[in-house]
């Protein structure tokens, strides 16, 4: 999710004085606005776990969580979706984090995809 999110911070980046750089990376390189690359709010989770885990333990009902587990959310009896914190579900090859889901199989493809277009990018001569 990190690495994803990097990858979107190169296109879409935070600040607002490098537009042109994203916009012509983003040509280059064939990314549209709607990529899979694009949205952060996993990257996020991961990368502000500790603001995330103040807000769940302010707002969960029970105070029982799972974290950093795989397998199917649901697997142990008796945990409410809201606090599954960072699961990866086996059986549809997703990330959740408190019920929302991040399907990992689009950003792999869209990486993948990168990838390919960032070599041929590379390869292309250049005039002086």
């Amino acid at each position: 999710m990190l690495a994803a999110g990097n990858i979107s911070k190169l296109f879409w980046p935070s600040d607002p004085q490098i537009p042109e750089r994203s916009d012509e990376l983003k040509e280059c390189l064939s990314i549209e606005d709607d990529s899979p690359l694009g949205p952060r709010n996993f990257r996020n989770h991961f990368e502000h776990f500790d603001e995330r885990i103040d807000t769940w333990a302010t707002s969960s009902r029970d105070s029982n969580f799972v974290d950093s587990n795989v397998g199917p959310p649901g697997m142990i009896a008796g945990i409410d979706p809201q606090n599954y914190l960072r699961n990866f579900d086996t059986t549809n090859f997703a990330v959740t984090y408190r019920g929302d889901v991040y399907d990992l199989r689009p950003v792999i493809d869209a990486i993948e995809s990168l990838h390919e277009r960032a070599i041929e990018e590379a390869a292309r001569p250049r005039s002086e």
